[in-house]
């Protein structure tokens, strides 16, 4: 009787261990961040050779969302000639400050509504005209930016739950400027919302309680039940403090890495 009890309570324990293992497993994915290259294309003879020889002019970040400031793209702009300039030299790479000083203000700004636009014709003429004879262009889109923080005043009046995190899609593109193709081209989505509840909180305080009023069996569970509630609060309040600001920066600059990886290099 002794030994059927000590193992009752030993299979017990193992399995409200296994349960809260599986469930801190299943909070944790929700703070992935998921990667969608909705496709991505590249041309065998665009190669780290050819970029060395004739060099990539850097367009800046083009925001198909109309509602970043100047100095965000700015800023954002300066996030790809970083990342780039880890893959490859970084003497391969036209800033966009220098390309615009090279071929003149007027003209670069006919090239980014062309560019803006996508029309490839026209931005391969456009490239002809000027002294710069660096063959390749690189654009980047923002099509989507998305601050999930912001529904959080109208979901409120309807559940206890919050948002937080960021949503957004970055297109980018290479032109062959010499023979007006895309030679290196993608489109990357990538989002970090997450959901938290208050109501999850009472439900899992709600199940301690009851679990306290059995027997010692119950005690034990209600033990290591707390402890997982006090673990789950202390870390949805590190991801609220981490996913506050919900800033875009962190995140735009996780995409271009993602496109810098996939650029032909002597890494590779």
């Amino acid at each position: 009787m002794y030994f059927q009890g000590y193992f009752s309570m030993k299979v017990t324990h193992a399995f409200y261990i296994f349960i809260i293992v599986i469930l801190l497993a299943a909070c944790s994915s929700t703070n992935k961040i998921n990667d969608n290259f909705d496709y991505f294309h590249q041309q065998e003879n665009f190669n780290i050779a050819t970029i060395s020889l004739h060099k990539i002019n850097i367009l800046g970040l083009i925001d198909d969302t109309k509602n970043l400031s100047p100095k965000e793209k700015k800023q954002l702009t300066d996030q790809v000639f970083r990342a780039f300039s880890e893959r490859v030299n970084a003497e391969n790479l036209i800033t966009t400050e220098d390309f615009a000083e090279q071929i003149g203000v007027a003209q670069y700004q006919q090239l980014f509504i062309a560019a803006k636009e996508n029309r490839i014709e026209t931005m391969s003429q456009l490239m002809a005209k000027n002294t710069n004879k660096n063959r390749y262009l690189l654009t980047t889109h923002l099509t989507q930016n998305i601050d999930h923080s912001e529904k959080n005043l109208l979901n409120n009046f309807l559940s206890s739950c919050n948002y937080y995190g960021r949503s957004i899609g970055l297109t980018m593109s290479i032109l062959d400027t010499q023979n007006s193709q895309i030679v290196w081209s993608g489109h990357l989505d990538k989002n970090n919302k997450n959901t938290q509840c208050d109501d999850n909180d009472n439900d899992w305080q709600n199940h301690a309680d009851r679990n306290n009023k059995v027997d010692g069996k119950g005690l034990l569970a209600g033990i290591l039940v707390g402890l997982f509630i006090t673990a789950i609060i202390e870390d949805n309040t590190a991801a609220k403090e981490a996913l506050s600001a919900n800033e875009l920066t962190p995140m735009f600059k996780q995409a271009v890495n993602d496109f810098a990886a996939r650029l032909p290099s002597f890494y590779n």
